[in-house]
Formats: structure tokens, sequence, C-alpha cells
């Protein structure tokens, strides 16, 4: 439970007319006159299967039976004309106190309170000043040092909080507390997590999680995250999870980002634990499944944008350390720099109760509307020359791949572009989104290539930062290198 080498960039590639070595005509092709008159146009209503040469929805091939390379994969084409590129901004709502005031008021049903440091009221923090009353009462000249400190420092907080919560002003703070379908939310706008690595985010949650549990004589503490993607027959949501769903593209479209499609649904599994003192002693455990988690991506045309976290992956990293052209396994650690875009809606009888906005982007231009893509052809031979070249596909079976998008990030400009991309994979993609979100790590292996050039796109360089780990202390048989 759980709640490349480097390409250039977009704006530069559309003036190159052909690919490198490749057979294929490389272009980007557009309807209009713009970015650039000297592409010719494509204006056929072929689909892009027919453009492409796509004739099979099975593709058997032994790699390489000496390293047991193999692909038997299920192919999948979008049934659309033409695919776009398109330059998005990637967002950061904590230096943005208009984008904040949209977001809240976009949610809010009433008053927008601040939540930040300072700002929070007594009531939040009464049960724990009870709970450490009640054991200093206890145990009096007897109390330990450290627990006495912690109850001073509570203390301290609570008498300088405020009786109530303070209506916002301005929208600098990035905490802040709504009413949303009658649950009283807590929204936090974040770019940072709690290791300090970039995870840009909206995060919606309950005040009280334990209001989620109908126990008002017990003391509870309420866990809860997916549950995996089989649904059980024995869910206390009452709702379908068709109702369910409504529920979370209502919520999602209140963000008013573009069109969004659901991937991925899993049932919310709950821990609750009931107990006593302010629920710090816990007598009894409850386990069971209630509601419906979903997964939503962006979608351009029908064709979702991929969405996984593949900074989760042993792939992922070992692109990383590839594209860094040295081992710095011993002398450094790395860090996700960004989550693809995803927003994740938690769905019970109570409504949305909890949801995350990872990575939000804004549409900037459509650069190209129908851009020239690789042959099928081609795209396989792409495919099998990585598998042949990389060592981290000994014994791998690729048994999925699709035409699909990916937000690119050309990390010496900074700028972010959403591109036509293949990508296979040994596992499907609806289980590469939940083994990465249910487990933060998996041996999913995959190869993404850009769809009109077929240049392979280097996923983990794109995920992955790496920085020098010094320990707090170096001792004589340590082997870390350090400056």
């Amino acid at each position: 439970m759980r709640k490349y080498k480097t390409m250039l960039y977009i704006g530069v590639m559309l003036i190159i007319l052909t690919g490198c070595g490749k057979e294929d005509k490389v272009e980007y092709v557009t309807e209009t006159n713009t970015p650039t008159d000297s592409i010719d146009s494509d204006i056929s209503m072929d689909s892009v299967a027919d453009k492409i040469g796509f004739d099979e929805e099975l593709w058997e091939e032994a790699v390489d039976d000496s390293t047991v390379k193999r692909i038997y994969a299920n192919v999948t084409v979008p049934d659309v004309t033409g695919m776009k590129v398109i330059d998005v901004e990637m967002l950061n709502h904590q230096e943005s106190p208009e984008a904040k005031e949209n977001i809240l008021k976009a949610f809010a049903e009433g008053e927008i309170y601040r939540f930040d440091e300072g700002y929070i009221p007594k009531p939040y923090y009464q049960a724990d000043v009870d709970y450490y009353q009640s054991v200093i009462d206890a145990n009096g000249d007897n109390m330990d040092e450290w627990v006495l400190g912690k109850y001073n420092q509570l203390f301290e907080t609570y008498n300088n909080a405020p009786d109530d919560y303070v209506v916002a002003d301005d929208f600098e703070p990035n905490s802040y507390r709504i009413d949303y379908d009658n649950l009283n939310m807590l929204v936090s706008f974040r770019r940072y997590n709690e290791y300090g690595t970039s995870n840009n985010s909206i995060m919606f949650t309950l005040e009280d999680t334990n209001s989620l549990v109908e126990e008002p004589n017990k003391n509870v503490m309420v866990e809860y995250g997916a549950g995996g993607e089989y649904l059980s027959d024995d869910n206390r949501c009452t709702m379908t999870v068709e109702e369910a769903q409504e529920k979370a593209e209502d919520f999602v479209a209140k963000f008013n980002a573009g069109d969004f499609e659901v991937v991925g649904i899993e049932q919310i599994e709950f821990n609750v634990y009931y107990g006593e003192l302010g629920g710090y002693i816990y007598t009894e455990t409850e386990n069971y499944y209630d509601g419906y988690v979903f997964h939503f991506f962006r979608s351009i045309d029908g064709v979702t944008v991929d969405g996984n976290i593949y900074h989760a992956t042993s792939d992922a990293i070992k692109q990383a350390l590839d594209a860094a052209g040295e081992d710095l396994t011993e002398a450094y650690t790395y860090t996700p720099v960004n989550s693809m875009e995803q927003i994740t809606v938690f769905v019970n009888d109570k409504g949305v109760f909890d949801a995350t906005y990872n990575s939000p982007v804004q549409i900037k231009e459509v650069v190209a509307d129908n851009v020239n893509l690789l042959s099928y052809d081609n795209v396989k031979n792409v495919i099998i020359e990585e598998m042949l070249n990389k060592d981290y596909y000994k014994y791998v079976t690729l048994r999925h791949m699709e035409l699909t998008y990916f937000l690119w990030h050309d990390k010496i400009n900074d700028k972010y572009s959403i591109v036509p991309v293949w990508r296979a994979s040994d596992d499907s993609p609806q289980t590469m989104l939940y083994e990465s979100m249910l487990f933060g790590y998996g041996d999913t292996h995959f190869i993404v290539a850009n769809a009109m050039d077929g240049s392979i796109i280097n996923v983990g360089e794109q995920m992955i930062s790496f920085y020098k780990y010094e320990p707090e202390e170096t001792y004589a048989s340590d082997e870390y290198v350090t400056e």
C-alpha cells in the first residue's frame, strides 16, 4: 500500500529535412505555412497506420538468441490521421500567486483560508495537546525529558495559534484550507518533496483523515493507499466504478488544463487503527477496501501522453548512467528530477478526498499539426539496434509497443515539448503505472524512440540527476570519492 543522447530542441529540428543515414525522409509536415514554409504539406486524410506502412498487430523477432533478447509484442497505433508536436510550459505554482488563486477559486466552495505556519488554528492541535497533557499528568516528575520537550514545543505552537481560520488576503503562501463537495480539504503547492528533490505538484488532502471512518466513540488512525489493479467484490463503496469515475472526471475538469483520460483504476485499501489516549496506543486494526483510485494522463486528440514514473525503474537508472559516461554508483547517488504529468484522484462515498496533480503543464503552441513519421519497418530496426547495443536487455522479451506521446525535456534550454514516440516495454503500460506507483521501484524494461527520426530518448537522463554522496564521517576504509 502507498499513499539521450542529447537531442536538439524542437524549434531547430523544424528545419531538418532528412534523417541521418536513414532511408526515410524525416520531416516536419504541417497543414499551414507556419512555423516554416519550406516543407511540403501533407493534407491527406489517410490514417497514420497507412502512412507509416503498419501492417501487423503482433511483432515476433528473435533479436539475439545468445543473450535471449526477444520481441513478442502486441503493437498499437492510434486511429488518427496525424500526430503533433506541441510546445508546453512546466508550471510552478509556488512562484505564481495568480496561478494559485485560480486553482483555489476553481475548487473552493466558500472562503479560502491560509494554512501555512502561524495560521493553523488551535483546534488542529487540540488532540495532540490533550494526549501529551495526559502523559504528563500520568508520569509527573518521572516524565521523560524528550517527551516533555516535545510537549513544550507543541504547547508553544498551540498558544501562538489563532483561535479560528484566517481568510487568505493574498496568495503568496503555499498551504490553504477550503471546502470542496462538503469536505474540509487542505491544498498545498509543492516544488520540492521531503527529500529536497524536484517534484512540482498540487496536493489535495482531507484536513482530518479520521473523518473517513464512522467511529465517533473511538480514537483512530487512518492509513490508505492504492490497493492494486484487481477490483474486488467486497469494496465498501456503494457507488459503481462508473459513478466514482464521473466524480473524478468532474474534479479533474476544474483544473481547466485540457483533456485528460483515465488510464488506470485501482481500489483503495484502508488500514484503520483503533485505540485510546488520543489514538496513540492501538488495540485493534481493521483492513478493507473502500473506493477507487483513478490515474489520468493528458490526452491529445484521444492519444494519451505517457505519464509513467520511469525514474522508479532500473532501466532508467542505467540509461542515466550511460548518459553520464562513467560509473558513478560509488561516488554519487541520484534523485528524480520530475515525474511525468499525471493526476491521481481518490474517490469513495465521501466524494473526492485525496488528489495529486504531478508536473502540471500548460499548452503553449502547436508547433506542427501533422508531422512525418518514420516508417514502421524503420522503427522496428531502431528498436532491434537498441536492444543489441545495451546489455541490460539480456533475457528481456518486449511484449508491448505503442505509438503515443511523450513529454520531452530539453534540459539544455529548459524547454518542454510533447512529441510522438514509440514506446516498447516488457509489460503493459498499465502494469508499469501500477508497479511504479505501488512499489516505487520496478524492473520493467522499455525503449522509447522518437517517432519522427528514430533517435532513442534517454528516459533516465530525462528523469534523473546525479549528485555527489559524501558521508558525514569519512573512515580510512571508505572508497567514496570526495572533494
